[in-house]
């Protein structure tokens, strides 16, 4: 009997152990200061700032919006930067996307299949913020513009660039960045 209680007592003071309430200490250096509980604020936009990278982010499957089995709807969040300033601007200027068929990029002759262009003015009604930072975002269909071959560009898989440009500057291009238009669930 006296081993059964001893082991009870044991299983109970090991269960309270393992939910006993557990801690950690920091340990700062000489002149090291603890963090601060609220985030710094991001200071204001320098004026003076030159973009020189663009980051292109559009969706991965473009959305079918007119019901016919095709993704003709994609969005994309752009950011602008100004290396070495740690965060991405927003800077007047006008940005094109252009859309190619997969490789064809990098040929010169190419012609792109689609483009869109956003001015000044629309470029400032795409402003938004992402936790990065500024940015823009931006809806495109190749349902507009009234394309008649409208989202029926003989390819399931598409390559994008985006180039900023500015008057006086050199244009900036991004990276590329495909865009699928067949789901692959079909």
């Amino acid at each position: 009997m006296m081993n059964g209680a001893r082991l009870t007592c044991t299983l109970i003071a090991c269960a309270w152990l393992a939910g006993a309430p557990t801690g950690c200490v920091t340990e700062y250096e000489e002149g090291q200061t603890p963090l601060s509980p609220q985030p710094a604020a991001i200071p204001a936009q320098p004026a003076s700032l030159n973009v020189n990278r663009i980051a292109f982010h559009p969706t991965l499957y473009a959305r079918d919006m007119n019901g016919n089995g095709r993704g003709d709807r994609f969005d994309a969040t752009i950011y602008l930067w100004s290396e070495p300033y740690p965060f991405p601007i927003h800077e007047e200027g006008t940005l094109t996307l252009s859309l190619y068929r997969v490789g064809d990029y990098s040929d010169p002759q190419a012609e792109p299949l689609r483009e869109w262009v956003f001015d000044s003015e629309a470029m400032r009604a795409a402003r938004a913020k992402a936790l990065p930072g500024p940015c823009y975002y931006l809806q495109v269909s190749l349902l507009d513009d009234d394309h008649r071959a409208g989202d029926e560009i003989g390819s399931g898989t598409v390559d994008l660039v985006a180039r900023f440009e500015q008057p006086g500057k050199r244009p900036i291009t991004s990276g590329l960045s495909t865009v699928h238009l067949d789901h692959p669930a079909r």
